[in-house]
C-alpha cells in the first residue's frame, strides 16, 4: 500500500542512534573541561556561562532524544496496526474465496439455465425473490 523503505529507515536509525551517543559524549567531555575551567577559573562569571551552556546542550538533547524515541514507537505502533489490518482483510473467513459471489452456485445455474439470469424474466433484480427457499413474489 505505502512504499515503506525499511532497510532505509532502519540505517538512518542507526546513524541517529550514533549522533545522540557521539553528542553525549561530547557534551560529557565539556562538562569534564568546564568542572577543570572553574577550579583554575578567576572569572566566576565565565565559568557560570560555561555550566548554563552544558546544561542547555544537555537539556536539548535530552529533549531531542525523546522526540526521537517518541517517533520511532509511533512508527512501529503504526506499522503493528496496518499488519494486523492487512491480516484481518485478507484472512476474511465469510467468503470461500476472493469474489465469491453473494448467491449459492447451485443457485446461480439453475437461473441462468433456465433463463432468468440477473436482471431477467420474473425473476430480475427487481422481481421476484434472489434468496434460495423463498417464494417468487410473482409479477
Amino acid at each position: 500500500m505505502f512504499d515503506d523503505p525499511a532497510q532505509e529507515i532502519q540505517d538512518l536509525t542507526m546513524v541517529v542512534k550514533q549522533d545522540i551517543t557521539g553528542l553525549n559524549r561530547a557534551i560529557e567531555d565539556l562538562q569534564q573541561l568546564s568542572s577543570k575551567n572553574r577550579d583554575g577559573s578567576h572569572n566566576k562569571q565565565i565559568s557560570a556561562h560555561s555550566t548554563t551552556v552544558v546544561d542547555n546542550l544537555r537539556t536539548r538533547l535530552k529533549d531531542t532524544t525523546k522526540t526521537f524515541k517518541d517517533v520511532l514507537t509511533l512508527r512501529t505502533e503504526n506499522l503493528k496496526n496496518n499488519q494486523n489490518r492487512r491480516k484481518m482483510f485478507s484472512s476474511s473467513d465469510t467468503f470461500s474465496g476472493a469474489g465469491a459471489p453473494l448467491l449459492p452456485k447451485n443457485r446461480l445455474r439453475s437461473n441462468n439455465a433456465s433463463g432468468g439470469g440477473l436482471g431477467s424474466g420474473r425473476q430480475g433484480a427487481m422481481g421476484g425473490s434472489m434468496m434460495p427457499g423463498m417464494a417468487d413474489s410473482g409479477q
